[in-house]
């Protein structure tokens, strides 16, 4: 398959989100792209920015992808998709070790926030607790020596979920999930809080009313 330079930049961009320790992701990307003969004044600006900041990089990234006319959406979810899709086709084709690549896509299993990837949380456990010689609890075919395999499938069997995290229920911890639901709805919620400002007002108004009664009483009785 011919060498595509904006599906390329796409996946550097993906790594570059998921990647937010290493500092070099983007200069690499430049990096590699004159070693292939896609070389620019601006590219050569962005191989040198191994002592600039992320935000500085991304900004040089922008402007060499608008410079050699590169297809690519600065949307994190789009880029994060486009480089979990190739490392999942390396590990298919045999590029690149499953558990090196498993380690790639790993952050994800503690950051839901820009996208999920199904199966990942649960190879996540799996693998810590085979680490610690623990019995697994959702790949139960998950052994030491199976363990390539099972890390291989689920490479070739995972999907992603865009759908922002914050739509779903979240807890803080295990025994609020188990809390029962609210007596009222949250419409109901919203009547009672509004009967109780109008009668908080209205105690209000009459305690005016009855001040001003005394105030003027007491001018008349002078």
């Amino acid at each position: 398959m011919p060498f595509n330079p904006s599906k390329s930049a796409m996946i550097a961009l993906g790594k570059f989100y998921l990647h937010r320790w290493d500092k070099h992701v983007l200069v690499d990307w430049a990096e590699s792209m004159i070693a292939k003969g896609h070389a620019s004044d601006s590219m050569h600006f962005l191989s040198a920015m191994r002592g600039d900041s992320r935000e500085f990089q991304l900004e040089q990234f922008l402007e060499v992808c608008q410079d050699q006319n590169l297809v690519v959406y600065d949307v994190e979810e789009l880029a994060l998709e486009a480089y979990i899709s190739d490392l999942r086709k390396r590990v298919i084709a045999g590029e690149i070790e499953p558990e090196a690549a498993f380690a790639q896509v790993r952050p994800l299993a503690y950051d839901e926030e820009i996208i999920m990837v199904s199966g990942l949380d649960e190879l996540d456990q799996d693998l810590n607790l085979l680490d610690s010689a623990q019995p697994v609890f959702y790949n139960k075919d998950l052994t030491p020596e199976t363990r390539e395999e099972v890390i291989r499938r689920f490479f070739r069997e995972f999907t992603v979920d865009t759908e922002p995290s914050a739509q779903r229920p979240t807890f803080e911890n295990e025994d609020a999930a188990n809390m029962p639901p609210p007596f009222f709805d949250e419409n109901t919620l919203k009547q009672i809080e509004m009967a109780a400002i109008v009668f908080v007002s209205l105690i209000f108004v009459v305690w005016i009313l009855l001040f001003l009664l005394t105030v003027i009483g007491g001018f008349t009785a002078i």
